[in-house]
């Protein structure tokens, strides 16, 4: 981007010395015109003072002016992670979380800053230097969400509840039933935000895009929640039945239920005899967890863990399920392929070796056959190629832990990633099970303050 010149004083005053100079960044390949004057006060400066010129810039090219990618501005904290604390007890209230995502019709949402371009620069050669152009803020308008042309921003089309997910930002209408869900509403399905006053009878199905808080119990029913699933009572399921949660889970206790949630699980009092496969942590630490398993691709606090009647109980941090069934169907379709290029190989490599003696149907059984092995190598190395994000993406479970405040019993699996270890006798806590880094087994410290700070933070 730039030229300098370095020169003893006693040169300084050689005649001719401009053009000597100018000369010589013709032939390094300079395109950018010397600064001339600068360079002459400079030498005579040199010359009459006896100074040794520097790294004197005598030529500049052009800089690059970087872009500024547009930007999104919030109007409000709408989707702040965690939940409210008490100020007196600092017991954190899972029933109020922190975000606040109501909002009224006409209330601006977000205002969007535009993208600005930058500019190409050129070095002294003469070369341009190109620079990337400006992305706009990634996002986009649904249902319930209208421009505003003076704020250059989104406001909300009716009261409800915004949603930001997939870069499309939209506002929820809410959907209040009064009692139950039962024989006599029928199932529902609603795209936005459901709030029941009673309970969910069982043999039921609720469908809904949006948060869903359920005032009563979840009796054995087919749930699938598309934000955040609040039981401020309970759930007696049976693990025929699924639920499925995009979002949170919270929930005074879980009976005999298979839940597959996207974010965190919060109980209040305990986990009894189910199957919960969450993305996040996995919450208990005033209650226990007995029988069936509990898998979270984080962490998991508990208070107590099994029975004393030995329930087997399995306990596994750090482990993403939904990443490890991807690897696996990953592998059988490579498999498959490999035995495409296995089985048509040969036969293809003889018929092309002898291609002038071939028909025209025997030449495109030939082309088909190649077509078929080009496509099953390429699909190898896409998938061999996703399955190393993959198994970034699990490894990151690697640091995750298993927080027991209390009282383990016989029978407990405890599984950090890869490794597990089976609870022989009871233990009494605090203790953390975490991958032991040299060994790759699981060990058990009863040094848990900083685990414990860090849990507190998330």
């Amino acid at each position: 981007m730039a030229m300098r010149l370095s020169c003893p004083a006693a040169q300084a005053s050689t005649v001719g010395l401009l053009e000597e100079i100018e000369q010589e960044a013709a032939r390094l390949g300079v395109t950018v015109p010397l600064e001339r004057e600068p360079l002459q006060a400079a030498l005579d400066r040199a010359a009459a003072l006896g100074e040794d010129i520097v790294d004197l810039v005598i030529a500049r090219g052009q800089t690059p002016q970087p872009p500024r990618d547009g930007s999104l501005e919030w109007a409000a904290p709408y989707f702040t992670v965690g939940f409210m604390i008490d100020p007196e007890t600092k017991r954190i209230d899972f029933r109020q979380k922190a975000e606040e995502l109501t909002v009224e019709k006409g209330q601006l949402l977000v205002r969007v800053h535009p993208p600005i371009d930058g500019r190409d620069g050129v070095d002294i050669f003469g070369r341009a230097i190109k620079v990337a152009r400006a992305k706009p803020g990634a996002i986009r308008p649904g249902r319930q969400v209208i421009w505003d042309e003076k704020d250059q921003g989104y406001r909300a089309g009716c009261e409800g509840r915004i949603r930001f997910a997939g870069m499309v930002l939209e506002v929820d209408n809410v959907y209040h039933i009064a009692g139950d869900v039962g024989s006599a509403t029928g199932n529902i399905k609603h795209n936005g935000h459901l709030i029941v006053d009673g309970n969910i009878e069982p043999d039921s199905r609720v469908e809904c895009s949006g948060d869903f808080d359920v005032h009563g119990l979840i009796y054995a029913s087919d749930i699938d929640c598309g934000g955040t699933l609040l039981v401020r009572s309970g759930i007696n399921q049976t693990l025929a039945k699924r639920m499925r949660v995009s979002g949170d889970v919270v929930a005074k206790y879980i009976h005999n239920a298979s839940l597959e949630v996207s974010g965190a699980v919060h109980v209040a009092t305990e986990i009894l005899q189910s199957r919960i496969h969450s993305l996040g942590t996995i919450d208990c630490r005033h209650g226990r967890i007995v029988g069936g398993e509990a898998v979270s691709a984080a962490d998991i606090i508990v208070g107590e863990v099994g029975s004393r009647a030995d329930a087997r109980t399995t306990l596994a941090a750090g482990l993403h399920l939904g990443v490890m069934h991807r690897v696996q169907a990953n592998l059988a379709t490579i498999k498959q392929c490999a035995e495409i290029i296995r089985t048509l190989g040969p036969a293809c490599k003889q018929a092309m070796s002898n291609s002038r003696a071939l028909t025209a149907g025997q030449r495109e059984q030939a082309m088909e056959m190649e077509f078929k092995i080009n496509e099953a190598q390429e699909t190898i190395a896409e998938l061999e190629k996703q399955n190393q994000t993959l198994s970034r993406e699990a490894y990151a479970g690697r640091g995750s832990h298993i927080l027991i405040l209390g009282t383990v019993h016989p029978g407990t699996v405890l599984r950090v990633y890869n490794a597990q270890q089976v609870v022989e006798e009871s233990l009494v806590g605090p203790m953390a099970a975490v991958l032991d880094p040299v060994t790759g087994e699981v060990a058990l410290t009863s040094e848990v303050e900083t685990i414990m700070e860090k849990t507190h933070e998330s």
